[in-house]
Order: structure tokens, then C-alpha cells, then sequence
């Protein structure tokens, strides 16, 4: 029963039914109470009665024909559609209570105008309502069609009921009036009081006969309230019929026949009304997939089981049967001979039928039984056959098997299985199905595993006639000479060496969803007979289970590596990391494992160009790195291991946009146009391409002929048809892509590709991937900053150290002269006290510059300590003077030699005090660090813009690897630590970020020889 559905079917539009059934329900039985009650008591009397009979029977015929019509209205335009032939047999029901209603009203008229009622134009209106009430009860659709043994029970019913009205009714009426029809109205009055009680048999004959011919489930209580109906009026006919003819005691409004005229058309009436809200719920409840509601549980109160039926069935041949034999005896015995003579020859006739039925009985028993018999034996066959494939969860394994045993089991010459593992996939450009088939004169199947099993298989991309018949889901004959130009020259070969020109295909389904199409051929080319497509049927049916089951089965197995994986990378969270490198292959290789990608690729953004990704790493599945085809015929591609080699992404690409996606993206990839048979020379030649010193096959013309990014193109040689791309962020900033992609190699029978059902998983992983990934960076973050933290550490010990011995030195002399002077004060000649008085004034100096290099050291950390204002125009020769005035008391007292070196008219732009200050720092550093007796040098020159002021000496120099330190806080070279040469490693320190601030730099140049000393060179801006 097919129906059309609308969402207007809610509960409430049901409840508001269920309301309206219940109301228009109890109105008809207090309306048949009110009516057999009036007439019970003749209320009104006798005018009073006839009147309320008539109304009533025009109301109740205008009722039932006013809801028969309603439900033929819903049937056809309402929220629950159905075929023509239900809203049609309501339609034809509501008419014929119209023309009742008609006929009542003509009936009424001629009653009040005292003209004779029968024959009448009364009459014809009633007989034309029970053609079309029969019309109607013949449109209801039924499950079985009229066979024979049908036709004989209908028959055998048909008679009986005709014999019983032949003895109460036709009998006497014909016998009793046709002597007396001798005028036209006198044989219209016999005829149309005959015709009644015929046309309640014929009605009653069609009811039985949807019985016997069953009838949908939803429309048992319907048929219940018509037969209830149609006997109602068969008893209201046939006493009306009686009383009119032959008594002639009718008037109208007798209760007992009128009511029942009332019964049998409002019965019929609400029978559409329950029918219709029983679809109504049944619909409902399969749409919400819920319990079985009320409307199901009162049919199936009505609904027997199978032997139920039977036993109803047969009670309708042989109790009208026993009541007809019955009334034969008892009309033999009360000596009516006209009627006994018509009720032999009826039950002549129907014991001949009852015969024929037991004669047919018995034969339809011996045939089921043997086809039970039959069916037994093809079930334990099939369950045996089927039984080897149980156990086998390999999904590969599991088809060539389930092939095989076709032929070596069911008794074909040829097997073919057709499927697909992308059919889901929406945008997919080119339909890919997958075929195996049995190999030639095979009559064995291999118990051992490893054994290589004798199939055939191909894989075949486009539009042909295997996937049209595979997506089709019905059973198809093909007949391979049709269909050359639609089949792949592989399968022509095939079935050549085969020897069939036809196979018959059956669908593979669970559940409604196509799984596989089976195909079997013998070599003679015998059709399928029923046997065969029983055994077939129930081979694919089982087959189902098991590939669904192996389905299953593979993704829990595929959800229990990708929980192992996810468990691997949280794991690796508490570990140390070392480098970025490490965790982006941890992460490859994870996600290869937890989405069965053959490649996964971690791109990250390029330091050295934001609008571009490029490879971190790579990882690559062991049995993707195959340089054969499956076929063994020749080389066919070497996956690239090496993440240089694979090529960038930039971000105004479509693959690069995926990185500001919150969700991983399914990206398809046109393959190139190969086959099994094609060796790589054809792949070669078709794709121009030439070969790397990584043996990676890369496409040179195929950029220019597609608008296609590289990546694509790669991945396209890689036999790649699906790729997916998944954002990876760290703190909320994506930061690269992760790439994950299976190779479908030509000719293989591979894991199925990507698709749409991964997306999940993959944005799982790329979440813990990214958690993993921040956590590195963040380790790696708190690394360099402890490290930094152990190096100040270190230099502030050293500080302390170098401090401490700094301050220790010029405090003692400062103490010493004071203690002296305090103790032999009176005895000092003035010289000597003045000479006390000013090493004392010296070490306090010392005193004061060491502490305002810290100073400055603390307030350079917090401030650049240079404003703009204080920069102005300096003379480079007066302020290289000024620095030699101040050391020139070392100069003399340690014999040095000056080389100066200064243009004239060299001028900068500076603070002249920091300048003089930066200047100061390193002439002392120079002086400290070299020998006494080695030469100083000031010199000076111009580069572009800038001046570059240069001081030397002849010193011990500072090795390369300390150069890059030297300008740090706290830092002084090891060796120099523990030398007399004092130092509080700030002077450099305060030298760099003073000239830094005044928008220069400086830097030193040694090669760390002792007696080659260093060059310190301090570049400024240069003012004309």
C-alpha cells in the first residue's frame, strides 16, 4: 500500500480525529436508539411515525453518503494520500448513499401524495445505489488475486446464502406473485421486490470474497463495520421484501426493519472514518518509530493469525453449507415442493463445488508439503554454504569467499560480485565500482589463509553498465553481447574465457541499503527458476548479514585504533619534548594509524613567508610505499618520504583556506585516466612527466592545462581520490593543516577512501593533535625560559661574585688609608697625608662609577634612558679628545702609545654624555684587557649614512664563541673571572643600549689571538 505523507499528520491533528470519530459515533447510536425507540412506541401515532421514518432513513442515507464522501476527500487531497482504487471505492460508497437519499426522499413524496410505492421511481434511485455500493466494495484493493480454488469457495458460499434467501424469501415472493403478474406494474413490483434481497447476496458474496482474498491489515475494522452494515441491510431488504409481497403488513417506521435501513448507512459512514484514522496512526507511528499505538492494537485484536483465517474461511463455505442442507429437510418435510426442488439443484451445485475443493485442498497440501520439504533441504544447503563464511571479518577475504562458494557450492559456472565503497559519497565526480569474480575452471576454495584464493578482481571509474545495475537494487539479466559498448574490455574477456553470454544479477541489501550485487551465469545459459532464485534470495540475504557484520566489525576495530591513537598522543603529553620536528611525527604517524591514511602530511605556517604553509613532516603507511602495480606489471610510483620534496601551500588557495575553517575539509581529486593494464611508459606518456632524484613522479604539464594547486596535483599522482584537511590551532590560533589521504592504487581492492563519514574522527584528532601540539611549544617556551632564567641565574651569581670582589678592592684601600691617617695622623708629614687622602678620594671614585654602571644598568632595563631632545649635532674629533684626556694619566703611567686616526669635520648625531660615557666604557675595557706598553687606537670613517667609530687594542682578543655574550648583563668571559683584571660585566652592557637608543649599533671583531687583541666598532648617524 503505497501512501503520500505530509507533515501535517501531528498528534494533534490525530487527537483532533480521534475526537471527531468519537463524537460522530456516539451522535449515530443515539440517533438509532432515538429512532427504534419512537418507533418501538409509535409515538405521535400513526402519521406521526410514518413521518419520523421517513426523515430519519433520508437523514441517516445523507449522513453515511456525507462522511463516505469526506473520507474519499482525504483519501485523495488530504495530509494521508492514498492509491486511486481506496479514495475510489469510497467515492462509489458515498454515491450510492446519495442516490438513496434520493430514492428516500421520492419515496417520502410518494407516500404523502398516497400514490402506490411500488414499483416506483423510488426503486430505480434504490437499485442504482447497490450497483454503485458494489461497484465501490469491488475497487478495494487485496493482498492475493481470484484463483481458482477462490472462485470455488466464493461460489460454494454464494450458493448457500442464495439457497437460505431462496427459502425464506425469493421462494415464496416468486411462487406467490407471478401468477398474479399479468401487467407491466405488476411484473416491475416482482421484479424490484426480488432484486432487494439479490442485490444484498451479491454484496455479501464480495464481502466473503475479500476475505478469502485478504486485504490489507489497516482495513480489518472497516470491513467489519461494512459487513456488519451490509447485514443490517440484508435483513431490512428481505423483510421489507417479505412484508411488502407476500403479507403486505410493511408501514412505515416498523422497528423492526427500519432501524436497521439506519444501522446499515451509518455503519458504512463511520467504517471510512475509522479506517481513515487508523491509517492515519499507523503512518504516525512508523514515522516516530514509537510503540504500537491504540489504533494498532485494536487491529490487531481484529487481525487473526494464519490459522485463525483459515478456520474463518472454511466456516464460510461449510456453515451456510449445513444451514442450506438444513432448510432442504425441512422443506421435504413441510412438502414444499417448488422450494425444495430450487434448494436440490442448489445443493447439488454446491456439493459439487465442495468436492472440487477438497479435491483441490488435498493437492495444494501435497504440493506445500513438498515444497516445505524442498524448502528445508535448500535452507540447510544455504546454511551450510554460508556457514563457511561465518568467522571471516576481513571484508576482502569475506567477498572472494562469498564468490567462490557460488560456484563451488550452489552449482554456477561463474560468480561475479559488484560493489562500491564511495557510493556515499556526494560530490564524488566518477562513480568507482569494484568487481571479483571467479576465476576460470576453479572448482576448489583454499581453507589456508594465506593461500592466494582464485578470483579475479578490477576496479573500474565512470558511468557503465555494471554500476548502473549495482545502484539499480534490482534483480537484472544482462546479456553481454547488448551491452559490449557499456562494458569494460576486462569483463568482455571475462566472460569469453568463461564461456557465458548472460548473467542474472541479485541485489545484496540490509536494511534497504544496497551493499553488493551478486551475479551468477551457467555456461548453458538457463534462466533462473524458482529454485534457483529461492536459494539465491536466501545466499544474498545471509550474505548481507555477514558483509554487514564485517562492516561493523572493521569500524570497531578502526574506532579502537583511533582510541589507541588518541591514547598514544596523550600519553606522549607527559613526556619531554625536545624539538618541534619529534612531536609533528608523532602526530603524523598517530594519525595515519587512527584514520588508516596511507599519507599524512603537518603543514605549518612558513617563518620566512606568512602567505604560504609548508611541510614539517611526513609520514607514509609500509604498504603504501609499493613501486609495483598490483598486477605485476611494472613499475608504478614511489611515494616520497622526504617533506622538502612535497610541495607548499599557499593560503589564498582553496587548501589554504581550510586553515581558518573551524572544521576539517573533504576535498576531492580527479585521477588520472589509468587502468590495470597500463604500465607506467603510458602514465608517463599521458601525464608528460619526468622523474626526481627521489624517484617522485612529478607532473609538468598538468599545471598548465588544469587550474589545480601542486598539492593537488601530488596527490593526484599518488593515486589520491579524497584527501581530508584538518585545522590545527594552539590556544585558539590556527598555526597548520594536517593532511590525511589514501592511495588508490589501479587494480587493488584498498581500504575505502575518505569520506564524509571520517570528518569526525579526523576533527577528534586534529584536536588532540593540536592539544599535544601547544603543549610542545609551551614546553619548549618554559625550556628556553628556564634556560634563560639558569644563564641570569648564573650571571647574577657572577655579579655577586665579580661585585663583591670589584667593591672589595677599592673599599680596603679607601679603609686602609683611613685607619693609617686615623692612627698615625700627627706623625704623617703632610706629603704623605695628602697622598693617603688621595688614593682614599680614587678607590672612592671606583667606588662610584661601579655603582653607576649598576644604576644605569637598572634604569636601562626599565627605560631607553635616551630622549630625543638631548640628541644633537657632536663633533666625532672632540669627543674622542675628551675620552683621551681622561686616560691619559693611564696612557703615561703604563707607556702606551696612541694612534688616532679621526677626519676632520666628522660630526654625529648623540647624546654628547652617553656618547662620551659609551666611549669611556670600552677605552677602559681596552685598557684593563691589554698588556701595559700595547698601543691604543681611536679611529674613524664614513659608511653611506653612517660614521663608524673604531676603537683597538693589543690585548688577548675574545673568541668567536664568546662574541655574541659579551654585550649581555652580568656576563664576563670564565677566565676572566678569576684574573686581578676587575670588572662588573655591565660596561659593554650599558654601552649596547645606550647606542642602541641613540639609533646605532656596536659590535666588536676578534679572532680571540692573544697580542691581535679586538676592534670595537660603534656606528651612529651621521649629521653634515
Amino acid at each position: 500500500m503505497k501512501t503520500i505523507t505530509t507533515n501535517r499528520i501531528t498528534s494533534a491533528y490525530l487527537h483532533k480525529l480521534g475526537r471527531m470519530n468519537g463524537i460522530m459515533t456516539i451522535s449515530a447510536i443515539i440517533f438509532v436508539v432515538f429512532s427504534f425507540f419512537w418507533m418501538l412506541f409509535r409515538v405521535g401515532g400513526h402519521e406521526g411515525t410514518n413521518m419520523v421514518g421517513n426523515v430519519v432513513y433520508i437523514l441517516a442515507a445523507f449522513s453515511g453518503a456525507i462522511l463516505s464522501l469526506i473520507t474519499s476527500y482525504r483519501l485523495r487531497f488530504g495530509p494521508l494520500q492514498l492509491e486511486v482504487p481506496y479514495w475510489r471505492a469510497w467515492l462509489y460508497c458515498g454515491l450510492g448513499q446519495t442516490f438513496i437519499t434520493i430514492g428516500g426522499v421520492c419515496y417520502t413524496l410518494l407516500q404523502l401524495n398516497s400514490q402506490p410505492l411500488m414499483p416506483s421511481l423510488a426503486d430505480l434511485f434504490f437499485n442504482v445505489a447497490c450497483l454503485l455500493m458494489l461497484i465501490g466494495l469491488l475497487s478495494i484493493p487485496t493482498i492475493t488475486g481470484f484463483r481458482f480454488r477462490t472462485v470455488v469457495d466464493v461460489s460454494t458460499t454464494t450458493l448457500c446464502f442464495l439457497g437460505i434467501v431462496w427459502a425464506f424469501v425469493l421462494g415464496p415472493i416468486y411462487f406467490s406473485q407471478v401468477s398474479q403478474s399479468h401487467t407491466f406494474p405488476e411484473i416491475l413490483k416482482l421484479i424490484f421486490s426480488i432484486s432487494y434481497p439479490c442485490w444484498d447476496v451479491i454484496l455479501i458474496l464480495v464481502i466473503v470474497s475479500l476475505i478469502q482474498r485478504h486485504i490489507e491489515p489497516a482495513l480489518y475494522l472497516p470491513l467489519v463495520f461494512i459487513g456488519l452494515g451490509t447485514i443490517s441491510s440484508t435483513w431490512a431488504d428481505i423483510t421489507y421484501a417479505y412484508t411488502t409481497t407476500i403479507s403486505n403488513t410493511y408501514q412505515t417506521g416498523t422497528f423492526w426493519i427500519d432501524p436497521f435501513w439506519l444501522i446499515g448507512d451509518l455503519l458504512i459512514g463511520l467504517a471510512g472514518l475509522h479506517q481513515y484514522l487508523a491509517l492515519a496512526r499507523k503512518v504516525r507511528d512508523e514515522q516516530e518509530h514509537t510503540a504500537q499505538a491504540t489504533s494498532s492494537r485494536l487491529l490487531d485484536t481484529l487481525s487473526l493469525p494464519v490459522r485463525g483465517w483459515r478456520y474463518l474461511q472454511s466456516a464460510l463455505v461449510y456453515i451456510p453449507l449445513v444451514i442450506l442442507l438444513v432448510l432442504l429437510v425441512f422443506s421435504a418435510i413441510r412438502g414444499h415442493t417448488e422450494i425444495e426442488n430450487g434448494l436440490v439443484f442448489l445443493v447439488a451445485i454446491a456439493g459439487s463445488l465442495v468436492a472440487i475443493r477438497y479435491f483441490l485442498t488435498t493437492h495444494e497440501n501435497d504440493w506445500l508439503l513438498r515444497e516445505r520439504e524442498q524448502g528445508q533441504l535448500e535452507a540447510e544447503r544455504s546454511r551450510s554454504t554460508v556457514t563457511q563464511l561465518t568467522g571471516i571479518f576481513e571484508m576482502d577475504r569475506l567477498r572472494q569467499d562469498a564468490v567462490l562458494l557460488v560456484k563451488t557450492e550452489l552449482g554456477f559456472d561463474a560468480a561475479m560480485l559488484l560493489f562500491t565503497e564511495s557510493y556515499n559519497l556526494p560530490l564524488d565526480l566518477r562513480p568507482r565500482v569494484s568487481v571479483i569474480a571467479t576465476s576460470k575452471d576453479i572448482d576448489f576454495i583454499s581453507k589456508d589463509a594465506s593461500t592466494i584464493l582464485p578470483t579475479t578482481s578490477w576496479q573500474f571509474y565512470g558511468d557503465n553498465i555494471l554500476y548502473r545495475t549495482l545502484v539499480s537494487g534490482k534483480m537484472k539479466t544482462l546479456q553481454w553481447n547488448r551491452y559490449a559498448a557499456e562494458t569494460p574490455s576486462e569483463i568482455r574477456n571475462w566472460q569469453q574465457q568463461q564461456r557465458i553470454t548472460t548473467m542474472d544479477f541479485l541485489p545484496v541489501s540490509y536494511q534497504g541499503r544496497i551493499l553488493a550485487c551478486l551475479g551468477v551465469a551457467r555456461s548453458s545459459d538457463q534462466p533462473l527458476n524458482q529454485r534457483d532464485l529461492s536459494i539465491l534470495t536466501t545466499y544474498a540475504n545471509q550474505l548481507a548479514t555477514l558483509i554487514e557484520h564485517a562492516r561493523l566489525y572493521q569500524e570497531t576495530r578502526e574506532h579502537e585504533a583511533f582510541a589507541k591513537a588518541l591514547a598514544n598522543v596523550a600519553t606522549r603529553l607527559n613526556e619531554a619534548v625536545v624539538e618541534p620536528i619529534e612531536i609533528g611525527q608523532l602526530i603524523c604517524a598517530e594519525g595515519a594509524r587512527a584514520l588508516r591514511a596511507d599519507y599524512t602530511l603537518l603543514y605549518i605556517k612558513d617563518p620566512k613567508n606568512e602567505l604560504r604553509l609548508v611541510p614539517l613532516c611526513v609520514h607514509i603507511q609500509p604498504e603504501a610505499v609499493q613501486t609495483n602495480s598490483p598486477r605485476g606489471t611494472g613499475p608504478l610510483i614511489t611515494p616520497v618520504t622526504d617533506p622538502q620534496q612535497w610541495p607548499p601551500i599557499l593560503l589564498h588557495e582553496y587548501e589554504g583556506q581550510a586553515l581558518h575553517t573551524p572544521q576539517p575539509t573533504l576535498v576531492y581529486i580527479s585521477q588520472p585516466q589509468t587502468t590495470p593494464s597500463q604500465q607506467l611508459p603510458a602514465l608517463t606518456a599521458m601525464l608528460d612527466t619526468k622523474r626526481s632524484s627521489s624517484g617522485l613522479l612529478l607532473a609538468r604539464e598538468t599545471r598548465n592545462r588544469r587550474n589545480t594547486s601542486l598539492l593537488r596535483e601530488m596527490l593526484s599522482i599518488h593515486f589520491v581520490p579524497t584527501a581530508i584537511l584538518a585545522p590545527l590551532a594552539t590556544r585558539g590560533e590556527p598555526v597548520g593543516i594536517l593532511v590525511f589521504a589514501r592511495s588508490h592504487l589501479p587494480g587493488g581492492l584498498e581500504k575505502p577512501a575518505l569520506d564524509v563519514m571520517d570528518l569526525p574522527h579526523a576533527q577528534d584528532f586534529s584536536e588532540q593533535a593540536g592539544v599535544v601540539f601547544t603543549n610542545a611549544q609551551l614546553y619548549q617556551s618554559l625550556s628556553q625560559a628556564h634556560e634563560r632564567l639558569k644563564e641570569l641565574d648564573q650571571m647574577k651569581d657572577q655579579f655577586m661574585v665579580t661585585a663583591s670582589h670589584e667593591l672589595r678592592t677599592p673599599l680596603t684601600a679607601v679603609q686602609g688609608y683611613i685607619e693609617l691617617m686615623a692612627e698615625y695622623d700627627a706623625e704623617l708629614p703632610p706629603e704623605q697625608r695628602r697622598e693617603f687622602l688621595q688614593k682614599a678620594r680614587r678607590g672612592c671614585d671606583e667606588l662610584a662609577v661601579l655603582l653607576g654602571n649598576v644604576m644605569d644598568a637598572s634604569r636601562l632595563d626599565g627605560e631607553m634612558n635616551v630622549k630625543p631632545a638631548l640628541l644633537r649635532r657632536v663633533s666625532v674629533d672632540e669627543i674622542i679628545d675628551s675620552v683621551i684626556i681622561l686616560v691619559e694619566p693611564h696612557l703615561t703611567k703604563e707607556q702606551r702609545m696612541l694612534h688616532k686616526h679621526i677626519p676632520p669635520h666628522l660630526f654625529v648625531q648623540a647624546d654628547p654624555v652617553r656618547l662620551r660615557q659609551v666611549l669611556m666604557n670600552v677605552c677602559t675595557n681596552a685598557l684593563k684587557y691589554s698588556h701595559p706598553g700595547t698601543p691604543i687606537g681611536f679611529a674613524a670613517r664614513t659608511a653611506g649614512p653612517c660614521v663608524i667609530i673604531s676603537i683597538s687594542d693589543k690585548g688577548k682578543g675574545v673568541k668567536p664563541e664568546h662574541q655574541a655574550h659579551i654585550f649581555q648583563r652580568f656576563y664576563r668571559i670564565e677566565s676572566d673571572v678569576n684574573s686581578p683584571v676587575r670588572g662588573s660585566g655591565l660596561g659593554l652592557y650599558i654601552a649596547h643600549r645606550l647606542i642602541a637608543a641613540m639609533g646605532g649599533k656596536i659590535w666588536i671583531e676578534s679572532l680571540g689571538i692573544p697580542d691581535q687583541g679586538s676592534t670595537f666598532h660603534i656606528q651612529l648617524p651621521m649629521l653634515r
